[in-house]
C-alpha cells in the first residue's frame, strides 16, 4: 500500500524540518521525499537531487543517513542547521507515525 505522511521535527539543537514523505508499507521502500523547513543547504539546487537519491532506499535510519553523506561527500554539499541523521530521523518518524 502506498501511503503519504507529514511531519514537522525539530532537530536537537539544530533547526525544523518539515518532511513529506511518500512510502510503499510492503516493500518498507520510500517512492518520494520532500524536504523542507528553517535549514540552509549549498549549493541550493542540490536538495532536490538529494530527495532524488532516496528514492526506492529501504526505510532503515542508517540506510537514509548514508545516502545523504555519500551524496554530500559525492557532489561537495553542505548542510546548516540540520544533519543527515535529522533527515533521516525525520523520515523514519514520520513513516511510524
Amino acid at each position: 500500500m502506498i501511503i503519504t505522511k507529514k511531519i514537522n521535527y525539530k532537530e536537537p539543537q539544530g533547526k525544523l524540518l518539515r518532511i513529506k514523505v511518500t512510502f510503499d508499507s510492503g516493500k518498507n521502500r520510500l517512492k518520494s521525499v520532500i524536504i523542507t523547513g528553517d535549514f540552509f543547504i549549498y549549493p541550493e539546487e542540490k536538495l532536490i537531487d538529494i530527495e532524488k537519491a532516496l528514492i526506492n532506499i529501504s526505510i532503515e535510519r542508517q540506510k537514509i543517513i548514508n545516502v545523504i553523506e555519500t551524496f554530500m561527500d559525492t557532489e561537495d554539499v553542505q548542510l546548516f542547521g540540520i544533519t543527515p541523521e535529522g533527515i533521516s530521523d525525520a523520515i523514519v518518524l514520520s513513516v511510524k507515525t
